[in-house]
Order: structure tokens, then C-alpha cells, then sequence
């Protein structure tokens, strides 16, 4: 590979990495706190106090928030499972567990949570909390990404750019930079301009009908 591409990794672990010279940058430095508030605030959810160990986490009351979400994680609640997958991966208020945390991250993407199913894609890529895999990391990709998120869309046009875990197809990589870019994704932008700037003019032309035809 002759480019390098940007992969998001903004949920619970954030790293710089490098893969056959294409880089992983971290958008935070830690666990990005607002990615579950904004999640949990949904109104979505079938438990108020989802939300309330929600406002404990963010004000810093991880005990709290462990004692509410633990319960209705065992209970089924997808929410809850995701935010519990963020204390365990993170260790607040509980000792830090990334076996713990991919279970129930995957409890909450089974569920069809797009950010846990995003989030679970970036466990399958780095190999935290399960065995590394380029293509269990698309699988998740794709299925966050075809419900809008664009973080799961930018990573999957990484992957087809890059042809980890799919094979290499830089009209597909087009598509999904295209559409994480039109929810003003900044990682996504840039990566579509330096995908461009290796495509054909053909390439282009069918990446962009594919884009027309997804909406």
C-alpha cells in the first residue's frame, strides 16, 4: 500500500498505531466520555436509570454508575452493556477488564447498538479483549456503518483502501469515505482526498454513482 489513511479510534481504547505504512491516529488520548453520554442520552432507551449511571460517569461517580449499569447490563439493557463495556475498558470504578469489556460490548452490538457493533470493530482490530481480525473488524464495521455512523463508515473505507479484511476496492473505499464525509467527518474528508488522488478518473465516476445510489 503507497497511501496512508486515517482509521477513527475515538471510543473506549485509543492508541497510535501504524499497519503496513498506513496510520491509526487518535482523535482523545483516553476513553471519550461524551461518545457514551451522547449515546445514552437517547431517548431510545427503556430504563431511566440508564441514564442516571450515565450522569454518575460523567460526573465522575464511576461506583455509581458501575452499582446502576451492571444490573441492567445482566438484564438485557444494550445501554447499559455498552456503558458498562466503557468502565470495564477503561477500569473506573472497577479493576480494568478488556475480556469483560469486548463480552459485553458485544452483548450491545448483538443487539444491534451501532456504536457498541463500531466499537467492537475496533476490539477486532486491535485484538483487545479478542483475537485480532481484520475481517470480524469489517463485519462490525459494516453493520455501525449501515446504520449512519460515520466513525464505522470512515473505518470501513479504510479497509477497503487498505484491503484489511476485505478485499481492496477503492470505488467501495470511495463510497463509504463519501458518505462519512457528508456528515462532516474531518478524518473521513481527508481520507477521501488521498484516496482520490490514486483513483482513476473511471474510478471516480463509478464511486461517485455509488454514492448517488445509496441515498
Amino acid at each position: 500500500a503507497d497511501g496512508q489513511y486515517l482509521c477513527r479510534t475515538n471510543i473506549y481504547m485509543i492508541f497510535l498505531i501504524k499497519r503496513f505504512g498506513f496510520e491509526i491516529r487518535p482523535v482523545l488520548s483516553r476513553l471519550r466520555m461524551l461518545t457514551i453520554a451522547g449515546v445514552l442520552l437517547s431517548p431510545t432507551f427503556a430504563y431511566a436509570d440508564t441514564i442516571a449511571g450515565d450522569r454518575a460517569a460523567r460526573a465522575g461517580d464511576y461506583a455509581a454508575a458501575l452499582r446502576i449499569w451492571r444490573p441492567l447490563a445482566e438484564d438485557g439493557d444494550p445501554g447499559a452493556q455498552y456503558g458498562l463495556a466503557w468502565l470495564l475498558a477503561e477500569g473506573r470504578g472497577v479493576a480494568r477488564d478488556a475480556d469483560a469489556a469486548a463480552h459485553w460490548c458485544r452483548k450491545a452490538a448483538d443487539q444491534g447498538f451501532a456504536k457498541a457493533q463500531y466499537n467492537l470493530g475496533l476490539m477486532y482490530s486491535r485484538g483487545h479483549g479478542v483475537e485480532q481480525s481484520d475481517e470480524r473488524a469489517a463485519h462490525w464495521y459494516r453493520l455501525a456503518a449501515l446504520q449512519g455512523d460515520s466513525d464505522a463508515q470512515n473505518n470501513l473505507g479504510t479497509a477497503y483502501a487498505q484491503g484489511l479484511g476485505v478485499a481492496e476496492d477503492r470505488v467501495e473505499a470511495y463510497l463509504w469515505f463519501s458518505l462519512a464525509e457528508q456528515q462532516k467527518n474531518p478524518v473521513a474528508r481527508a481520507n477521501l482526498g488521498r484516496l482520490i488522488a490514486r483513483m482513476s478518473q473511471d474510478e471516480i465516476d463509478e464511486g461517485r454513482r455509488r454514492v448517488g445510489q445509496s441515498h
